[in-house]
């Protein structure tokens, strides 16, 4: 279950321009396919006309899934407002393809992307084209995508992983453990733990590491094998959340011996990749 994902991905904006702007066909995305949208407009823009760039190259979103347009709104032969459209892009642009996209396995924690949905401008729509493109992007500085330079296509199995990687800053404690509260962040700053998407539930905050040990212990051996921690030095750790409800969540972790400090990085990619 993709668990951080859905707390912390966010649709993309359809509700600014309805302007198209200049460039390719938009009846025919293509899955894979990179452009570079630079500015709010064309980021918000119900449709993106770009040509095309290598994902070599700087760019800012990427085709992950391709979406066809069914329903009410398909027979229109006029194309539907924004907030139609946009009620129509939680359906085809959905959490499970982007993972499929990214390679993400069960024990892969993903953050700071979002979702971004295009559809046919207006004159592509009026000839009958239905497709809809399902964009990711990297959340940059002040909401604005940040540019990359690599595909995000089965990103997960590689070191760049760390920009979309959930990791968490914790304290460090006497005995080389790490407190069970901080704060979360990409695994590309520097960290003391890496999430492996298990959240747990709890009553109460008072929680001891040997009950994280206990919990977490069977999350982080599928997620790295049963002798990989032993031999990286990697701990099983967490930190504990409150909810809304009142209730508390176990984000289990892996994390190195507190005494060595903070690191950069992905600590570990799961078993399988």
């Amino acid at each position: 279950m993709a668990v951080t994902i859905g707390a912390c991905l966010t649709a993309g904006a359809l509700a600014g321009c309805d302007e198209t702007q200049p460039g390719t066909s938009t009846a025919d995305p293509q899955l894979g396919v990179c452009h570079d949208l630079e500015f709010s407009p064309e980021v918000t823009a119900a449709s993106d006309a770009n040509p095309p760039v290598s994902c070599t190259s700087t760019h800012t979103m990427q085709t992950f899934a391709i979406g066809q347009v069914v329903g009410q709104f398909a027979s229109w032969k006029t194309r539907p407002d924004q907030e139609a459209l946009q009620s129509l892009s939680p359906t085809m642009c959905t959490v499970d393809a982007l993972r499929a996209f990214l390679g993400a396995g069960a024990r892969d924690s993903v953050t700071g992307v979002s979702i971004n949905a295009y559809f046919p401008n207006d004159a592509a729509w009026q000839s009958g084209a239905r497709k809809a493109s399902c964009d990711v992007s990297v959340n940059g500085s002040a909401g604005a995508p940040k540019p990359i330079t690599v595909s995000l296509s089965d990103v997960m199995s590689k070191p760049v992983s760390a920009m979309i990687r959930t990791c968490y800053q914790q304290k460090p404690l006497p005995g080389g453990a790490w407190a069970l509260t901080g704060t979360t962040t990409t695994c590309d700053n520097p960290h003391s733990s890496q999430d492996i998407n298990a959240w747990l539930m709890l009553d109460t905050p008072t929680t001891s590491q040997a009950q994280v040990t206990k919990l977490c212990a069977p999350y982080a051996e599928q997620f790295a094998g049963t002798d990989a921690l032993a031999s990286r030095g990697l701990h099983v750790t967490g930190i504990v959340a409150p909810q809304s409800n009142g209730t508390y969540s176990l984000h289990c972790a892996i994390g190195g011996d507190s005494t060595h400090g903070d690191t950069t990085g992905a600590l570990l990619a799961p078993t399988g990749h």
